[in-house]
């Protein structure tokens, strides 16, 4: 995000967050937060530009991973493994 300008030219970038992972990793996040409508129409818009991601060699582990990290606040493992895969 840029935030400072000085006589018309950039003096200062500020990044609030900046990470690389694989894009499998996001999907995982992705089924936590979207229901089946809304993952429908992001894949439409998604598979434009590339093939959504084959979750299920990884889809375990990186919904345990996920939850280490603690991004949605204290969900339950167990609920957590039974979401639903909606990719």
């Amino acid at each position: 995000m840029i935030r400072y300008w000085q006589n018309k030219k950039l003096t200062d970038n500020v990044v609030e967050a900046y990470a690389v992972g694989p894009r499998e990793f996001d999907f995982v996040g992705l089924e936590y937060v979207l229901d089946e409508i809304s993952a429908a129409s992001f894949l439409e818009g998604y598979s434009t530009i590339l093939d959504p991601p084959d979750l299920s060699k990884y889809r375990k582990v990186y919904r345990y991973f996920y939850r280490l990290l603690g991004v949605q606040g204290s969900v339950d493992l167990n609920q957590w493994y039974a979401q639903r895969a909606i990719f």
